[in-house]
């Protein structure tokens, strides 16, 4: 079959035939970047977007443990109802 075509339509075969090839792959690939996007979207709302609020429980917490040592270690009394209402406002 390919002895008997010229030059110029061998060429031509060959190089349609790379071209699709091109084109499938990249398809393929574009098709997988996609599928890959909404995979990490997924991961990034489940799991990304929890830590921030974590971050924030674990500062709040830190704050309460500072001023509760801080009214605790202190010499001077008006502190303690002081940083008291400081943790309470934390839980409203």
């Amino acid at each position: 079959m390919f002895k008997n075509m010229t030059i110029k339509s061998r060429l031509i075969v060959a190089i349609g035939f790379l071209s699709v090839l091109l084109v499938s792959i990249g398809g393929m690939g574009i098709y997988g970047m996609n599928q890959m996007n909404s995979t990490f979207k997924g991961v990034y709302d489940d799991r990304v977007l929890p830590l921030g609020d974590l971050g924030v429980v674990l500062d709040r917490i830190q704050r309460i443990r500072f001023n509760t040592v801080i009214s605790s270690y202190s010499e001077n009394t008006a502190i303690v109802p002081e940083r008291k209402s400081l943790n309470d406002q934390r839980f409203d």
